[in-house]
């Protein structure tokens, strides 16, 4: 789609060409007819397209003015279907006295109802390609002076332009992604303050934004008050303000688009402030949705990133950014107790994430974590946990055949690596404090009243610095090491 919103632009210079032919027809007093047979030919002929138009009025009333009805503009052949473009109605006035200074000074452009239909064949080839477009260019002249508009081309202003009630759908049968906008409504204002040079501001709104195909989203409200401006001979469109709304959540943005031909660079910036996780989660995919079923999760979010895609690199897309979620509460629906960080930071580029915690608790106890992650392909974790647990919470994760029935509280502090497709052969250097523990199971001959200590582990081996038990059948102090400890606390599907 590189060169889309060039090609968009000539369509819609020639139609607005299409109009001023008309205008110009009055002033040299040809009838309506003749003007729109004339206006629909030169369009025709343009753009390498066949252009209809079923009616054409004229008006002098409050400057001159055009209103068209049932705009088209066709296909190219082998494509069926809609047209490219259709528009129920245009309706262009014209401030007279402008013209005489070569000067298109327009008081409003009202498109209504346009449907944009955007077509890209599975073998090759689209409907949104102007032969006509392409042989017509200028080149561009190096080192070419900002020319006032007046001195070269005809100055144009749009004191007031409109798009009502539009729809704009782009398809891909080669990758089967479909992208629609209905319900397009934009009130802007376009000057040319010099040569090639144009700058617009206003305030577009689209009912749904719907994307089908192999990744869908949920279908979405957009709405976006916007400054821009466009280069025409450096090829260079800037957003200089973008304050927009998805479905009522908020986003700033800036950005640029270099549209060179086949040297397509994008980049910009976005932030947004205040965001609910829990409205942020309703857009989660519906495949993931399940997973978040038994979790209530609270707090706000504060995300800014930066972006950039360049075609002519071999690897096109780069982007970094930070998040800061604060307030964090998380319960799960079968697990006891709250799980709230006053502040988790992420920091984000094109290859890693770190996570950062602070203020963090788990059922009232101290939680702290740092997290690593690299390869998003294939995830390759790392990093640091230090915290204070209730053993009952390890219940649901321990063998059931073998009874287990674990209280009490431990003290742990360890770091961490491993990969996410391979978590079993995760490496671990831990230190554990133990206070008040009962262990008991359907193995063991007698019961673990009580258990105080500390100790380190790792995948092979605990070393106990000291232990201090207390059983049925008496008291008990260990020091020492244990190797080969793992597998008599994991299911029986996995000891092996």
């Amino acid at each position: 789609m590189k060169k889309l919103p060039k090609k968009l632009v000539w369509t819609l210079g020639v139609i607005l060409g299409l109009v001023l032919v008309i205008v110009v027809g009055v002033r040299l007093l040809f009838p309506a007819d003749k003007v729109k047979e004339m206006a629909v030919d030169l369009a025709s002929e343009q753009l390498g397209r066949e252009v209809t138009v079923a009616e054409a009025g004229v008006s002098l009333s409050g400057g001159l003015g055009v209103r068209l009805k049932g705009v088209a503009v066709a296909n190219p052949p082998g494509f069926l279907g809609a047209p490219m473009f259709a528009a129920e109605e245009i309706d262009l006035k014209l401030e007279l006295r402008p013209l005489l200074q070569r000067e298109f000074q327009v008081k409003r452009l009202v498109v209504g109802r346009p449907r944009v239909r955007l077509v890209r064949l599975a073998g090759g080839g689209d409907n949104f390609t102007f032969e006509a477009a392409a042989d017509g260019e200028r080149a561009p002249v190096e080192n070419e002076p900002a020319t006032p508009a007046s001195a070269k081309d005809p100055a144009v202003r749009f004191d007031r332009l409109e798009i009502q009630a539009g729809r704009l759908l782009f398809r891909d049968e080669e990758t089967g992604q479909q992208v629609e906008l209905a319900g397009i409504d934009w009130t802007g204002n376009l000057a040319n303050p010099t040569a090639g040079r144009f700058q617009s501001r206003g305030l577009a709104s689209v009912d749904s934004l719907v994307v089908s195909g192999a990744g869908p989203v949920p279908v979405l409200p957009v709405v976006l008050d916007y400054e821009l401006s466009f280069d025409a001979t450096d090829k260079l469109l800037e957003l200089t303000r973008g304050d927009w709304k998805v479905d009522g959540l908020p986003l700033e943005c800036t950005g640029r688009m270099s549209l060179v031909p086949d040297s397509l660079r994008i980049s910009g910036s976005a932030r947004a402030t205040g965001l609910s996780l829990a409205d942020f989660l309703a857009y989660v995919p519906a495949e993931q949705q399940s997973r978040l079923e038994d979790f209530t999760i609270a707090g706000t979010a504060d995300a800014q990133a930066e972006f950039e895609f360049d075609q002519a690199r071999s690897e096109p897309v780069t982007y970094s950014g930070e998040v800061l979620v604060k307030d964090l509460a998380a319960v799960a629906a079968d697990v006891e107790g709250e799980l709230s960080v006053s502040r988790t930071r992420v920091v984000f580029d094109t290859a890693s994430a770190q996570v950062t915690t602070e203020g963090g608790s788990f059922a009232d106890q101290p939680l702290a974590l740092e997290l690593n992650v690299r390869e998003f392909e294939n995830p390759v974790f790392s990093g640091r946990l230090a915290g204070e647990v209730d053993l009952a919470f390890a219940g649901p994760f321990l063998p059931a055949e073998k009874g287990i029935n674990l209280t009490g509280r431990c003290a742990l502090e360890g770091t961490f690596e491993g990969r996410a497709d391979a978590v079993e052969d995760l490496v671990y250097d831990a230190r554990a404090e133990f206070r008040d523990v009962f262990y008991a199971d359907n193995v063991l001959p007698d019961t673990l009243h009580s258990l105080n200590g500390s100790a380190r582990f790792d995948p092979d081996e605990v070393t106990v610095e000291k232990m201090e038990a207390i059983f049925g059948a008496g008291d008990l102090t260990v020091t020492g090491r244990m190797t080969g400890h793992l597998p008599y606390f994991l299911p029986a599907d996995k000891e092996n």
